[in-house]
């Protein structure tokens, strides 16, 4: 009778026969490094049915840029790609529909997507974390402090607002082409760390938080498939929704 040996990895158990290599098929993927010996041969033959899926998934052609697609302040392409698709995907996830989108400039991790064939994985490299998209619901108070705390910054990424950063606060602020009140309720999709009070955010902590379950990454991934879906490479531009003076 084989004897039969389990090896836990993060987020996967694998099975194995002594007697030789059995393939199983792949039903899901972590995304964590995990260094190996290379003249582990066992090992190596156990992790090879998973790492060549997981390579074939992470290469799959999702669309094409027309051109580069940089991360920059006050505002870039790359930014405005992340939270449009966000404010778009965010009218059939939450109760309510959203009034803006905003996204922190350090959750972005590469400097650019180049002109070409955008793939999975080049998504995965952009935006490496598993945050899901939360909408949270914020007084007209909290909602300056937020605009704030962006204008500081020198400008996160945001869709759904226009506004103009002056002596480090935003000014001359529109949301969704109104006039900013600050009697007014907002509700607004980011990112759970940030909703939780991460990057300085703690004016968010108490707020009413309805979280998607789903990561933004998905969410963009599927935004850019679903605009690449009549074959033509995407042009995305800035528009000047963030200005500093």
């Amino acid at each position: 009778m084989k004897s039969l040996h389990y090896l836990f990895l993060p987020g996967v158990v694998f099975l194995s026969l002594l007697a030789g290599c059995r393939y199983y098929q792949a039903t899901g993927y972590t995304y964590e490094q995990i260094q190996v010996q290379s003249d582990d041969t066992l090992l190596q033959c156990i992790i090879a049915p998973y790492r060549e899926g997981l390579q074939a998934e992470m290469e799959k052609v999702i669309g094409q840029a027309a051109q580069d697609w940089k991360k920059g302040k006050p505002e870039s392409a790359i930014g405005n790609l992340i939270t449009d698709i966000m404010l778009e995907a965010g009218d059939t996830l939450f109760q309510h529909k959203p009034d803006f989108a905003v996204y922190n400039y350090g959750g972005i991790r590469i400097d650019a997507i180049y002109k070409g064939e955008v793939t999975k994985g080049k998504i995965f490299e952009l935006l490496p974390f598993d945050n899901t998209m939360v909408m949270v619901t914020l007084d007209g108070y909290s909602t300056a402090r937020l605009l704030n705390k962006l204008a500081a910054a020198g400008g996160w990424p945001q869709s759904g607002l226009q506004l103009t950063i002056s002596n480090e606060a935003a000014v001359d602020v529109l949301v969704q082409g109104q006039p900013f009140d600050t009697s007014a309720v907002y509700h607004v999709v980011m990112n759970d760390y940030m909703a939780r009070g991460g990057d300085g955010l703690e004016m968010l902590t108490d707020a009413s938080l309805e979280d998607a379950g789903i990561t933004v990454r998905d969410i963009v991934i599927r935004g850019i498939e679903n605009r690449s879906a009549g074959g033509e490479a995407l042009s995305i531009e800035t528009d000047n929704r963030t200005i500093s003076e």
